[in-house]
């Protein structure tokens, strides 16, 4: 089957018109913000923050705003490691907060804004996330970012209440010091839901050190959480010189998880050990194979079984996720939102690829660009998380 190639069409990108940033507010040495806060404090929702390199205070993303590392590249570092306190994302409902090309060295807490029960859509793209991140009761995609819980007893993940995150090729670590007992890579509690694809989720410190006293499980669920894995490994990481054990998967959740092409090892590297349940079926995986230039081609690698459909949407923005009953998986405001770009066929490999073009125009640079797809041939629909982030 040919591979199609997809343009985007002018009709399509002048939606983006709508999203471009209100204002563009630089902060840095010589600029007009010295700090992060004041600049937040100084946006209006859709604004564009530019950081230079540099190292700057936690602040509270308190309004549907985008924080970029300025020039791409730049080495931005906000907060101090093993600081008290935290870098809080409770951006407002009908909103959507992001943050791109930052190194967070203090725990981040995405919630909803104070006194409020609902929150607006967060994502995280090529984030270094060096404590933990906490997501309670609000919604978060990752993508191309490296949580490394690096903190005394820090999970690398924590999730609780009705939290929801789609995570796509990110590396996902537990932390703990060489004498204590080590935390999950992914802790979920509540009626969490999380979706991964391509992720490598292990517990343990930062994946290479073995602590004498515990492992922990690369996965750890409770409550009513409900997890789907696809393309991705979950590992408990082995420790040869104690009777310490423990699984990849530890669900303790009256849920299910759903596992799709992926490696499960316990602490002694034995494979598809877990506890609970957890249970094979069709999910949709995806994943980028270079970040979205302006004049460059980039491919969407979707990843189903021989012969099914793959339907490949994308959307100028991310918005919060709404359970849908065609749905598997809950749904990030595609489908009141986005556009269809490719019905296909998964090859003899379940692959379907789709290679996206974008023009070089000046105006795309910095607008925000996502994209998931669905398959299956009957009803509810599997999902898959969302991948994207901003134009180059």
């Amino acid at each position: 089957m040919r591979t199609p190639r997809l343009r985007l069409t002018l009709p399509f990108l002048a939606m983006t018109t709508m999203l471009a940033a209100q204002s563009v507010l630089r902060v840095g040495p010589g600029q007009t913000y010295a700090d992060i806060p004041p600049a937040i404090a100084a946006a209006a929702p859709g604004d564009l923050v530019l950081v230079a390199a540099g190292t700057y205070s936690p602040f509270t993303l308190d309004k549907g705003i985008t924080l970029r590392a300025d020039p791409v590249g730049a080495a931005v570092d906000i907060g101090v490691i093993n600081q008290t306190g935290a870098i809080v994302c409770a951006v407002p409902a009908g909103q959507h907060g992001h943050l791109e090309q930052l190194s967070c060295l203090q725990a981040v807490e995405v919630r909803p804004p104070q006194g409020a029960t609902t929150a607006g859509a967060v994502s995280f793209v090529d984030l270094d996330l060096l404590a933990t991140v906490t997501v309670q009761g609000a919604a978060l995609a990752l993508h191309r970012c490296v949580c490394r819980g690096y903190t005394v007893t820090g999970h690398g993940l924590v999730l609780g209440g009705a939290a929801t995150v789609s995570a796509s090729q990110c590396t996902i670590f537990g932390g703990s010091t060489f004498f204590a007992a080590a935390p999950s890579g992914i802790a979920a509690s509540g009626t969490a839901t999380l979706s991964c694809s391509d992720c490598t989720i292990e517990g343990g410190y930062q994946g290479s050190v073995h602590t004498i006293v515990a492992i922990a499980s690369g996965i750890a669920l409770t409550g009513a959480a409900r997890v789907w894995l696809v393309d991705s490994t979950a590992n408990a990481l082995q420790a040869p010189f104690v009777n310490a054990f423990a699984v990849g998967i530890d669900n303790q959740s009256s849920q299910p998880v759903t596992i799709e092409r992926c490696t499960v090892l316990d602490s002694r590297g034995n494979p598809n050990v877990w506890t609970g349940t957890v249970q094979p079926g069709l999910l949709l995986g995806l994943s980028t194979t270079a970040p979205m230039v302006r004049g460059s081609t980039f491919r969407l690698d979707f990843r189903s079984r021989p012969g099914l459909p793959v339907a490949a949407h994308g959307a100028f923005g991310l918005g919060a996720p709404a359970s849908l009953p065609l749905l598997v998986q809950p749904e990030w405001g595609f489908a009141a939102n986005s556009i269809p770009l490719a019905l296909m066929i998964a090859d003899a490999q379940g692959a379907a690829g789709l290679p996206v073009t974008l023009p070089n125009v000046a105006w795309l640079q910095d607008l925000p660009l996502w994209f998931c797809g669905w398959t299956e041939q009957n009803l509810p629909l599997q999902l898959s998380p969302v991948v994207g982030g901003l134009v180059r």
